[in-house]
């Protein structure tokens, strides 16, 4: 066995090759890559370390997820992408994570698990400060650490070893098979349960989206031929070009002013945002009844995180009847992985009559520009709420 990331890297190159040749063992290639991504992101290994492999295991993600579409399999796809996105919060979570399903039912499990998972948390830690120390001695062997840095790193690796084992021993309890492993795809269908969810993926050769629905069994697959990962990089590259002017130029400027004639830059953005990626999973989905504002949830990858998917539309008085814009149909929120919805099934709040509400205006900061208008806004809506619980 060599090291991981030798492993990973020479499944890159099988990758590469398959495709150059069309070999039937692509999708065996990209499968073993995105098996190795938590054992490049693995606790056994320092901080780092993990971010670092992982930089290079991005791509790999979102084009073996390009991979299983072209051999239509959009199941496989979703579970590569979550799979990819949940690796590196994933494996910090599990350290610093809730053990309460375990802890009461098996408690002396769960109670050394906690301790072998903060033990790896201090390890990592010290391993890296033993070789920032290392790395500021190098030159004077009177000032080298006590315990060498192959000490802490046998220590941690005994540690990861010791936990891998504890977690394969939970997994054989009853009901705890899956404890801590990456979600199936029925598993994750249950994450569109408060509305449809939808997974936007951008590669060289093809951008599509993927939509779960909680009473349908397989994906809905959306291609999106406008759109590929250089065009999707150009969108996100023209949103930073457009806010760094809009930070450089005064607030009483944007109206009227010169900024004006930059909103067909705005514009460009969000309508080409709009008709390449957003009204076709408005179509797919037959949301076009407008004011009716289901809700849908997001779950952009690579480029499309940077992306104003929620303001996206068709702008300018031409358009200004309702039904060119994502928010005359929808309601739109954001997740970073589909696990995050799973979860919240477990904690379920009960019904209540006090109702409360926080508002919390900005006020204006030291060496910033005002920000106009809040004020207003939040005692329109104090007033507005006020109104309606005295109705």
């Amino acid at each position: 066995m060599g090291p991981i990331s030798v492993r990973f890297c020479a499944s890159r190159n099988w990758i590469l090759c398959a495709q150059c040749i069309h070999h039937p063992s692509l999708l065996r290639a990209h499968s073993i890559a995105i098996n190795l991504l938590p054992q490049l992101a693995w606790i056994g290994f320092s901080l780092t370390h993990r971010y670092a492999e992982l930089k290079r295991g991005a791509d790999v993600v979102r084009e073996a997820a390009a991979a299983a579409l072209d051999s239509g399999f959009p199941e496989l796809a979703v579970e590569w992408l979550e799979q990819g996105h949940s690796i590196v919060w994933g494996e910090l979570l599990q350290l610093r994570g809730s053990y309460e399903e375990l802890s009461s039912a098996h408690p002396d499990h769960a109670r050394r698990l906690r301790e072998l998972s903060a033990a790896l948390d201090d390890a990592g830690a010290t391993r890296e400060q033993s070789l920032s120390i290392f790395s500021e001695s190098i030159d004077d062997a009177m000032h080298r650490p006590t315990r060498t840095l192959q000490q802490d790193a046998d220590r941690h690796r005994k540690l990861a070893i010791e936990r891998d084992r504890l977690l394969q021993d939970i997994r054989r309890f009853p009901g705890f098979d899956r404890f801590l492993l990456p979600k199936d795809f029925p598993q994750l269908r249950a994450s569109a349960h408060s509305g449809p969810v939808v997974m936007l993926n951008a590669a060289e050769t093809r951008c599509d989206a993927l939509i779960l629905l909680a009473n349908v069994d397989h994906v809905i697959h959306v291609p999106l031929p406008k759109f590929n990962l250089k065009r999707s990089v150009g969108l996100r590259n023209m949103l930073g070009r457009l806010l760094g002017h809009a930070r450089a130029t005064p607030f009483d400027d944007r109206v009227g002013g010169a900024a004006t004639r930059g909103a067909g830059s705005w514009e460009t953005l969000l309508s080409t945002l709009f008709n390449g990626v957003i009204k076709p999973v408005l179509d797919a989905l037959a949301f076009s009844t407008v004011g009716d504002l289901s809700r849908i949830f997001w779950c952009p990858t690579g480029p499309f995180v940077f992306l104003p998917i929620h303001a996206a539309g068709l702008y300018g008085t031409q358009y200004s009847s309702p039904g060119h814009k994502v928010s005359d149909f929808v309601v739109s929120s954001y997740v970073p992985t589909l696990s995050i919805l799973t979860r919240s099934l477990n904690f379920s709040v009960p019904p209540s009559d006090d109702l409360r509400l926080l508002v919390v205006p900005q006020p204006p900061s030291d060496g910033q520009d005002p920000l106009r208008g809040h004020v207003p806004p939040s005692s329109n809506l104090l007033s507005a709420l006020w109104r309606k619980c005295l109705a």
